[in-house]
């Protein structure tokens, strides 16, 4: 994209340099500056083995405190996109 990304790109060279982010996960974000490279990048993708395994389906406990659309929280607490009472 004309270097749209180049800014984004040199955040996450620093990130690892400094520290923040592990080598390994520094290749979840890949640059590709043709459809081909694209297609190429995404088929030999690999997940690094250093991400966090994280589960996603888990309920926060954040979620508890969520207000419901009508503004109250009652107890209630998001379970699977949908409110349960506690």
């Amino acid at each position: 994209m004309n270097g749209f990304y180049s800014p984004l790109l040199e955040w996450i060279n620093v990130a690892v340099k400094s520290g923040f982010i592990k080598p390994a996960n520094a290749n979840i974000v890949v640059e590709a500056k043709t459809v081909e490279e694209v297609v190429e990048k995404l088929q030999g993708y690999e997940v690094p083995e250093s991400r966090y395994p994280l589960d996603w389906t888990v309920q926060s406990p954040l979620e508890k405190h969520k207000e419901l659309p009508n503004g109250e929280s009652g107890g209630k607490y998001l379970v699977n996109g949908d409110y349960a009472q506690t």
